[in-house]
């Protein structure tokens, strides 16, 4: 077992990596060093994280953590309501901003049409809504959220932050 410090430098480094790629939050980079950093090992002067690169396995961490991801640019907005539209356009790049209003099928800021939200593609298709997950639009059900997070108070969280919420959310993200 090597030095506990070199290992969270070492790790810290390759969730910066992940960050600066697009691959993970900043936030995540914190949970990542702090438990998995006792897990690192050295052979031969490389770090290894379950017999794998740390970059790797930060990868597959992260591939296993939806709530470590970055949330897609306008994914917390809804471009059918104003009040979202007029924040996203104020929070960003007039070429992003653009970008999110086509793909809602809107031509401008001032379009007054209702937009179809963006689907997740999976292999070029779009990808069926989680019904299984209660916080998502498609799963909503407030009985089984709170039944969840008197289960599982972790779990809850992780299927929220998957789903663009946050517990104690009143409505689904539209």
């Amino acid at each position: 077992m090597a030095d506990l410090g070199y290992a969270k430098e070492d790790l810290a480094r390759a969730g910066d990596r992940a960050v600066a790629a697009g691959r993970m939050t900043p936030s995540a980079v914190g949970d990542l060093v702090e438990l998995f950093a006792d897990k690192v090992a050295y052979v031969n002067g490389r770090a290894l994280l379950d017999g794998s690169s740390l970059d790797t396995a930060v990868d597959k961490l992260i591939e296993s953590r939806p709530h470590w991801k970055p949330t897609p640019i306008g994914a917390e907005w809804d471009m059918n309501n104003l009040s979202d539209r007029a924040r996203a356009m104020a929070e960003l790049r007039p070429d992003e901003f653009k970008a999110l209003l086509a793909a809602w099928g809107l031509s401008g800021p001032g379009d007054t049409r209702r937009g179809k939200r963006p689907t997740e593609k999976v292999n070029g298709k779009d990808k069926a809504p989680d019904a299984s997950n209660p916080f998502t639009r498609a799963g909503w059900n407030v009985t089984r959220q709170g039944a969840l997070v008197k289960l599982d108070p972790a779990m809850a969280a992780r299927l929220a932050a998957s789903a663009h919420v946050k517990l104690g959310a009143t409505r689904p993200v539209m």
